[in-house]
Formats: structure tokens, C-alpha cells, sequence
């Protein structure tokens, strides 16, 4: 927390926290998400699923009625969930895979809803693709 927020009181203190609550979370799910990127890199793809569910915990723990706190967290929330998709296969767990790849189509589906979806598929699945064919998903079944 910005220093001031330490020293400041009550409504003081509260918009200056609250006006940080939203970046601290973003430094600490995308802390996740690298963490699970460099064990994904290296085969650790057990500590890779563990960084990249909390990630996705941390994401999940601050919607708010299903919204996102920071514009382009839902791109995030997708790209990281492919991400367990892709451990998970690396991992033989299949069926678990599957229920992670679905989950992750949801969120952009959910986001910008079936029409923007059919509209513009491109745009609204960019995240989706673009962890699927990093990660070697492409070995597993074609990319929607």
C-alpha cells in the first residue's frame, strides 16, 4: 500500500487503500501466472498447475458480481486457465483438461456475450488461442 494510506485515517485512509486494492491484485495474479509460466517452461507441470490455480484464485477472489476490477483482467482470467488446461494434459489428466478448456471458453463467452462472440471471434478469443497454441495444446486436438 502507497505509504500515505500507513499515516492517513479513516475515509483518508480508506480511499487511498482503496484506490490501490485493485493494482496490488494484478501485481499478485500475474506473480502467479509467471511463476507458473517458468515451472510450465522448465516440465515442472505439477508446481506449474499449483501457481497457475492461484492465480486464477486470486482473479476469482476480486470479481465483483462478475465483473472485472481492471479492464483486460478477463484476458488474463482466460489465458490463465488455458494454462491449467495445458498442465493438466501434460499430466495425462484428460477429462480435467477438458472441464479447464470449456471453463476458459466460458470467460470470454460470459465477457463479451454470443453475439460479440460470433461478430468477432478473433478478437474475443485472442487469449484463449494464443495460451492454447503456446502451451502444446495443438498436440492434443485442434484450436477452436
Amino acid at each position: 500500500m502507497r505509504s500515505s494510506a500507513y499515516i492517513l485515517k479513516g475515509r483518508d485512509r480508506l480511499a487511498g487503500a482503496s484506490e490501490l486494492k485493485p493494482y496490488i491484485h494484478q501485481d499478485l495474479f500475474a506473480c502467479c501466472d509467471r511463476e507458473g509460466e517458468g515451472y510450465f517452461e522448465i516440465g515442472d507441470y505439477e508446481n506449474a498447475l499449483k501457481s497457475f490455480r492461484e492465480s486464477v484464485a486470486v482473479i476469482e477472489l476480486f470479481l465483483k458480481d462478475g465483473k472485472y476490477p481492471i479492464e483486460g483482467t478477463q484476458s488474463n482470467h482466460c489465458h490463465t486457465v488455458v494454462c491449467i488446461a495445458a498442465c493438466l494434459y501434460k499430466l495425462g489428466q484428460i477429462e480435467a483438461c477438458e472441464d479447464s478448456l470449456q471453463k476458459a471458453y466460458q470467460i470470454p463467452l460470459n465477457y463479451y456475450g454470443p453475439e460479440e462472440m460470433q461478430e468477432d471471434p478473433e478478437y474475443c478469443l485472442f487469449a484463449y488461442r494464443a495460451a492454447y497454441h503456446e502451451h502444446g495444446l495443438d498436440d492434443y486436438k485442434p484450436c477452436i
